[in-house]
């Protein structure tokens, strides 16, 4: 299990600065600007270059891959889906055309050996879309992290703003739960 942390969007600065005003005179020189709310291009970028180095390792040990069968994406917006096949797509990277990119609702019942998890989020209010608690024997359990962690077989990566993202308990409890040498951030 390891978590990447992609700090350098716009959410960050959004939590900080009060006026809409100051908001949109910050973003216009932030990285990222130009994604709708429901894409973000850095955690296209991160995606798919953890793909490239996943299918790279793979095939320096001689085991082998068909990341079309191994590897599975999840995402919580339709738009993520498009923003990172263009980043593997502009890698070049062979059998990747075809991974399972989806939405968390769309993958359950589906596994793979290596999931990844691209939680998208670049603004507070859409930690309300991406987490879903509900109470399950007393506790609460966040329906689509858990559906996202379970997919995987083997292994599990997730990407996101770690800053963002601890605003959502369910989220802050799973960034706790690792130690830190599974938090890499960039």
């Amino acid at each position: 299990m390891a978590f990447i942390s992609v700090q350098a969007d716009k959410a960050e600065y959004y939590t900080k600065i009060e006026s809409k005003q100051e908001q949109t005179e910050l973003a216009q020189g932030l990285p990222g600007v130009g994604d709708s709310s429901k894409s973000n291009k850095r955690e296209a970028e991160t995606v798919a270059r953890l793909v490239h180095t996943l299918c790279q390792l793979h095939s320096r040990s001689g085991i082998p891959f068909s990341p079309c069968k191994q590897i599975g994406i999840i995402v919580p917006f339709r738009a993520q889906i498009a923003m990172i096949r263009k980043a593997l797509a502009e890698r070049h990277i062979p059998d990747t055309a075809d991974i399972t990119i989806d939405t968390v609702e769309r993958y359950q019942g589906s596994q793979r050996d290596i999931i990844i998890f691209s939680t998208t989020v670049g603004r507070p209010y859409q930690l309300s879309i991406l987490s879903e608690p509900v109470m399950t024997d007393g506790r609460e359990i966040d329906r689509k992290l858990n559906v996202a962690l379970t997919r995987a077989r083997k292994q599990f990566f997730m990407t996101g703003n770690e800053t963002l993202l601890r605003n959502c308990t369910a989220y802050r409890e799973f960034l706790d739960f690792l130690s830190k040498e599974q938090i890499l951030r960039l």
